[in-house]
């Protein structure tokens, strides 16, 4: 089998071994989300040896001169529980507009309780 095979089904992201069409495989996405959202920040500091604090830090201080401007606009996507916008926030001391997203409600529920946003 070469890549150039068509015969080779493509696989499309991280679809889930028993999904039967894209719209199963979105739910059980999703559903996987939303069991692993009250663990989730527990998980990555502790899987990460906190690594990922340093990352969100680090990418919040090299775009500091975007975030510090009233007219900026940041989309977080996939936004877990918000550690990555609450970076933002944190050092661009609330001088842009931040838009944060996930497939998961539950996690947009627990970013709203980390922090608000004017």
């Amino acid at each position: 089998m070469t890549l150039n095979d068509r015969s080779i089904e493509p696989v499309l992201g991280a679809t889930p071994a028993d999904a039967h069409d894209p719209q199963f495989a979105a739910r059980a996405v999703r559903e996987m989300f939303t069991s692993i959202a009250p663990r989730y920040d527990l998980l990555n500091h502790v899987l990460s040896f906190n690594v990922d604090r340093l990352w969100w830090r680090r990418a919040a201080r090299t775009f500091t001169h975007i975030l510090r401007r009233p007219d900026a606009k940041i989309l977080d996507l996939c936004c877990g529980t918000g550690d990555m916008t609450g970076g933002g926030v944190e050092a661009a001391d609330l001088g842009c507009r931040f838009f944060s997203c996930h497939v998961a409600a539950r996690f947009c529920q627990r970013y709203e309780k980390s922090f608000t946003l004017a």
